[in-house]
């Protein structure tokens, strides 16, 4: 307890009071009180209106300045409503006449010490209440951290199972033909090394997949080199030939008149159109025609007009950059198309429809990622019974020194018809 006052026997009668309920600290001017309150823990003080010409008024404000928890009880041998008032804007809990009696001081003081011990509680509570947000944020984040590991080890699998069903593929047809022969020569051994050389390409498309995996777990890496559409499409061509998806399906695959690079790294453009291409020709174990196509758009779109419905969807317009030229990416398929109720849920992440052991549900949600981070947006068209048309729309650069022709859609549609 702190108590200031000029008075000596005041002083000396409040210690008397108190001493078996605090340790009380007298002091006759305010400057000697503030010096203790700075480097002490108070409780409760107890101030004279007056302390000789000093302002207790004035001490209130700064005592409650220094430390706004200290309850303070404010006496006065002239007391007036004005300046009970003042008292109690300035934060006093009490405000006493002198003389007091014992029973009045001690009611004031015992109130105040429950204001005290109130605050204390309320304090306490909130540091505790810190601490558990603090651990439960640690436990958040290491849980967060843990999901998106899982997530990425998931995708580093689920990435690599498409070029290892590539390697698989040519490795079945490389051992039809040599099995039996003595010799080869001519065709087929022409044949021969054309599917060793995409063996190899396919074994370097698994490094590079867990190149970029490292990468985004470490933040590090050199920068994304990009490749001409044209080349992708080449790619993702030579790769479907003997993929098991394939099947019976007849795949057709048309290129851009005037190529055009899209901001997505090479490898990761080859990652979303094989991901496409393949759930394309899983959409149904009837022969189809699976069309991959590529067109070029020149005008800005008109997103206002892009609406989600029961047979549409756009995702990742919040992420697009509506600057052309872009490179608008299909893969149609001739399946049963997409129910209006799974439609919402294709990219998210785990999501899948198919049976067990024949999806992860992580093939979209991946696609989805790679075309938000390069500014690019995604719209899906769908007819139950007819099929599905997915469309990567990219922003994209013209190659120096290539010609340019006047593309159709200038004039048109602001996005390749379905």
């Amino acid at each position: 307890m702190l108590v200031v006052d000029d008075e000596d026997g005041l002083r000396t009668a409040l210690r008397m009071v108190f001493k078996n309920q605090f340790h009380v600290h007298a002091f006759d001017n305010g400057e000697a009180a503030l010096d203790f309150v700075r480097d002490h823990a108070v409780d409760v003080a107890i101030l004279d209106l007056h302390i000789g010409r000093e302002s207790g008024l004035e001490l209130l404000a700064r005592i409650r300045d220094t430390d706004p928890r200290i309850e303070v009880v404010m006496l006065s041998a002239q007391e007036t409503l004005a300046s009970a008032k003042q008292a109690m804007r300035l934060g006093a809990c009490d405000f006493l006449a002198k003389p007091f009696d014992l029973n009045g001081i001690r009611e004031a003081v015992g109130r105040a010490h429950r204001l005290r011990a109130t605050t204390n509680t309320i304090e306490a509570g909130t540091e505790r209440l810190k601490s558990l947000t603090e651990q439960l944020h640690d436990a958040f984040s290491r849980e967060e951290m843990t999901r998106t590991a899982n997530e990425i080890y998931a995708g580093v699998i689920h990435d690599l199972n498409n070029p290892l069903a590539i390697i698989s593929g040519f490795v079945d047809v490389l051992l039809k033909q040599i099995e039996g022969a003595e010799r080869l020569e001519g065709k087929p051994l022409q044949d021969l090394r054309h599917h060793l050389s995409t063996i190899n390409k396919q074994v370097g498309a698994c490094s590079e997949i867990s190149s970029r995996y490292l990468r985004f777990v470490s933040r590090l890496g050199k920068a994304p080199q990009h490749a001409p559409v044209n080349q992708a499409l080449t790619d993702i061509e030579q790769l479907l030939r003997n993929h098991p998806a394939l099947k019976s399906s007849l795949l057709v695959v048309d290129h851009l008149e005037d190529d055009l690079v899209a901001n997505l790294q090479g490898e990761e453009l080859l990652q979303a159109l094989l991901n496409l291409a393949v759930n394309a020709l899983q959409s149904t174990d009837a022969p189809q025609t699976v069309h991959i196509f590529a067109e070029t758009v020149n005008r800005p779109l008109a997103t206002s007009t892009f609406v989600n419905g029961p047979d549409v969807r756009h995702i990742g317009l919040d992420s697009l950059s509506n600057t052309p030229p872009f490179v608008a990416l299909s893969v149609a398929d001739q399946g049963s198309g997409i129910p209006p109720h799974v439609l919402p849920r294709i990219f998210e992440t785990y999501f899948t429809t198919k049976g067990p052991g024949r999806g992860t549900g992580l093939g979209l949600s991946i696609v989805a990622r790679l075309v938000r981070n390069a500014g690019g947006y995604i719209r899906v068209n769908t007819q139950p019974g007819r099929g599905t048309v997915m469309t990567l729309i990219l922003p994209a650069q013209r190659i120096a020194g290539a010609p340019y022709h006047v593309d159709p859609l200038e004039t048109g549609d602001t996005l390749p018809p379905v």
